[in-house]
């Protein structure tokens, strides 16, 4: 009979800002499906569930650690937990009969599970309000809104921190631990940083240089990392002094906390409220969304640190300010990865499933090669003004772009190149390592016959490895290999269908040895063919890479059909996901989205089996939802408090030292900025603007100036070397309602006219705008043109039907060779 087998869950949660609801609720979610549905390879129940990695950036940071201390101090109310076991039956359809049926661990652990979904959706939908966020006052320690580095208010932060994810008492005690706890006796929690103050790296103290190296050789071989993960190795159980100096098990540069005193330079005491500070403040820092949140200043301690990166020299701890992780690694799958491989590697007991759980609620759009820093045209309108006044007077514009316009463009196209690159999917990874681990095993099986038992290659090969595995375990972050020989053995020999689990009783012994000969021919063989492999793992940096381990991705996405998913909208992704702060509305319905998704992505995992879970996709967040109109309002005195917030920053400023004139140039521009805030469409459909160019014989043919004293607008040359005259215009297709909106667009038609001497011919020529597959190939270009194929020319009889297949799509972008 096949022994039970354990599930072991890790998270990984990226940023979302708002869609940190549909984070939270989507791994809690997974977590209660796992127990009552979850089955394993032979489609057999799991023995167990147990949780011992969490990975997050940004807002997944501060998510997971608030489910942390849930799922390991979590509430133990008799009515609270009753009440949550009426919500378990009602949600997934459970009897009386069959809850008594669930042992009584089960039963603790789906409570415990359910109570961290409803602190974490209380949280996102009650607690982090727009409003509370824009509270204006301070208190002892923190000053008012007014003179924060941010837009919104730091101690709204530390109110909410401090309320759920410190004890309540000042300190924890045994009582206040779970009865069956889903958290493993050890769990390691990383949390991803961006530090303003950059480490200097220094790689000429590591690698040997030659000796009349000079600065500028120096210089080159120095960087600047701001890009950090901070570690908590959180054990539930106290942990011998001499078992933390284990190297390979207890990282040194790991923040390490146990469930015992504080040992110093060792260990923190986690039941201590002090201690457990240090989890708090650096998931904050984590979430600092940069000019939103004002940086966060953590205590940073030598021992963190190699000593050739520590700054300040003689002391054993400094400050430094950081920003949202998310700012560098906004998806921290592969640091799940390697935090598991850790724990795995010392797991003795094999017959284990390993799930990596990782939630993104920012589906990136399609890809999109346009740059407006290097366009040479725009259009621009009058502001509104009263009653429209001073578009009466000046419609819209054609201007050339001039250096300043052209920069503004680049620095937001600059911009968007760091979010993306923070984004960058590190599980793609996963298919070079894969192809890494299919060359890696054919070179094995090509070596394995050809290792002849030499005893002086295996003292220099043993000697090598330990040097390699010293090195590693000091400068990696995450070390996923032993630092002995007896490990590395152990390792190898327990990987899957390995050719030397022989040698799994003889680690020790391989370690200590100095005479191969001492062992068997057979074991002689095997354990150079181990030592070889051990060898090859690490310079191709494959070791660890190869247990059990799966990636399970929960997305806003639904199966529309057998191979089609379609994306699911979130209500509170619009304005860099800060919409969803605005009211609970979005909140509540990305809550029930992520429990549908979470399903059906573990359904296709085959994590869970089909059709037994009860939950249903919502409606559409549209229109026709019940609560859309309410939330529209809530959505526009939302941006109307930002506004008002901006203004107060800008009025208040010393941006400015221009004497009485102050005043009144800050209120214009704060007056400009309010005006854009709210402004500020709802839903921000894809658009594609695109540029059109149609060539006219003459300066008789126009654009029309739609208002009272607007002037119509006439063709231009491009250069003084180019005779042809331009009519040069933008038109915008919406991808969704499917049409064209544009100044001079109507109908989907360029609509041209022809100036008269007492009157003009309005729609002189029409010409129908670019089609599907023209549109489709402009997104591939940095600066798409559409230009007329044919030059329009006066027309001695009546046009009446729209010109067809009329333009040509250009890349505008000159490479820098027909320049010189």
């Amino acid at each position: 009979m096949d022994m039970a087998t354990k599930l072991k869950l890790g998270f990984a949660m990226g940023g979302g800002v708002s869609l940190g609801s549909f984070s939270g609720a989507a791994l809690t979610e997974s977590i209660k499906l796992a127990l009552l549905y979850g089955v394993d390879g032979q489609n057999q129940p799991y023995d167990s569930v147990e949780i011992d990695v969490f990975a997050g950036a940004s807002a997944g940071a501060m998510s997971l650690g608030i489910m942390l201390k849930c799922l390991a101090f979590p509430n133990k109310g008799a009515e609270k937990r009753n009440n949550a076991i009426q919500s378990l039956k009602t949600l997934y359809d459970i009897s009386d009969k069959k809850w008594q049926g669930f042992s009584d661990k089960k039963q603790q652990q789906l409570v415990d599970a359910q109570l961290a979904q409803e602190v974490m959706n209380d949280i996102w939908v009650n607690q982090i309000t727009l409003e509370r966020l824009l509270e204006p006052d301070g208190d002892a320690n923190i000053p008012p809104l007014k003179f924060q580095c941010g837009v919104v208010n730091k101690k709204t932060v530390v109110d909410i921190a401090r309320a759920n994810l410190m004890p309540s008492s000042g300190q924890y005690k045994n009582s206040d631990k779970a009865k069956h706890m889903l958290l493993a006796n050890r769990v390691l929690y990383g949390c991803s940083i961006a530090n303003l103050n950059p480490i200097h790296a220094k790689a000429y103290q590591l690698y040997p240089v030659a000796k009349d190296s000079n600065i500028a050789t120096n210089d080159a071989l120095t960087s600047f990392q701001h890009k950090e993960m901070r570690i908590f190795d959180i054990n539930f159980a106290a942990v011998p002094s001499e078992k933390l100096s284990q190297q390979d098990q207890h990282p040194k540069r790991w923040v390490r906390l146990h469930w015992g005193d504080q040992i110093p330079d060792e260990t923190f005491d986690l039941r201590s409220g002090d201690d457990w500070k240090h989890i708090v403040a650096t998931a904050v820092a984590s979430g600092s969304f940069p000019v939103a949140f004002e940086p966060v200043t953590l205590k940073r301690y030598n021992w963190e640190y190699p000593s050739t990166l520590w700054p300040y020299k003689g002391e054993s701890s400094g400050r430094f300010s950081y920003i949202d992780g998310g700012a560098f690694n906004n998806e921290p799958v592969a640091e799940a990865f390697k935090l598991a491989s850790h724990i795995d590697g010392l797991d003795k007991n094999t017959n284990y499933e390993r799930r990596i759980i990782f939630v993104d609620p920012n589906v990136g759009a399609e890809p999109n090669y346009y740059l407006p820093g290097l366009t040479d045209w725009q259009t621009q309108q009058a502001l509104a003004g009263p009653l429209k006044v001073f578009r009466a007077f000046d419609g819209n514009d054609l201007y050339q772009k001039t250096s300043l316009d052209k920069l503004i463009g680049q620095v937001v196209t600059q911009a968007t190149v760091s979010s993306a690159q923070a984004e960058a999917k590190e599980e793609h990874r996963t298919f070079q390592i894969a192809n890494k681990l299919l060359m890696r095993n054919e070179l094995r099986a090509c070596i394995t016959n050809a290792i002849a038992p030499n005893n002086d290659n295996f003292l220099n090969l043993k000697a090598q490895i330990a040097n390699f595995l010293t090195e590693l375990s000091d400068k990696d972050p995450i070390p996923t290999l032993p630092t002995t020989i007896a490990g590395e053995i152990w390792r190898l020999a327990n990987e899957k269908d390995s050719v030397v689990a022989d040698l799994s009783p003889l680690a020790e012994q391989i370690d200590v040895s100095n005479d191969i000969t001492e062992f068997s021919a057979d074991e002689q063989k095997k354990i150079m063919t181990a030592l070889v492999f051990s060898f090859v793992d690490i310079i191709s940096g494959l070791a660890a890479k190869s247990r059990n381990s799966q990636l399970i991705a929960i997305g806003p996405f639904y199966k529309k059909s057998d191979e089609n998913f379609e994306k699911i909208f979130l209500p509170g992704s619009p304005i860099a996901a800060f919409a969803g702060f605005m009211s609970p509305i979005p909140s509540r319905y990305e809550v029930d989205v992520a429990r549908y998704c979470a399903m059906e992505f573990m359904q296709q995992a085959s994590a869970i089996p089909h059709g037994k879970v009860p939950t249903t996709l919502p409606a559409p967040f549209d229109k026709n939802y019940p609560e859309y109109d309410t939330y529209m309002a809530h959505f526009k005195m939302g941006l109307m408090a930002l506004s008002n917030r901006v203004e107060q920053m800008v009025t208040s400023s010393n941006l400015l030292n221009l004497g009485l004139i102050n005043g009144p140039l800050l209120s214009m521009l704060a007056s400009f900025i309010k005006d854009k805030i709210n402004a500020i469409e709802y839903q921000q459909i894809e658009e594609v603007v695109v540029e059109l160019r149609v060539p006219v014989s003459d300066g008789d043919f126009e654009l029309d100036g739609k208002n009272t004293f607007d002037d119509d607008r006439h063709p231009i040359r491009l250069s003084k070397q180019n005779n042809q005259l331009y009519l040069i215009c933008f038109a915008t297709w919406h991808s969704k309602q499917k049409v064209w909106t544009g100044y001079n667009v109507k109908n989907g038609e360029l609509i041209i006219d022809r100036d008269g001497f007492f009157k003009d011919k309005h729609g002189y020529y029409r010409i129908v705008l670019p089609e599907q597959n023209l549109l489709a190939e402009s997104k591939l270009m940095g600066y798409p043109v559409f230009w007329g194929k044919t030059e329009l020319v006066p027309s001695d009889s009546p046009i009446h039907n729209p010109i067809t297949q009329y333009w040509l799509l250009k890349n505008e972008l000159v490479p820098f060779t027909e320049f010189i």
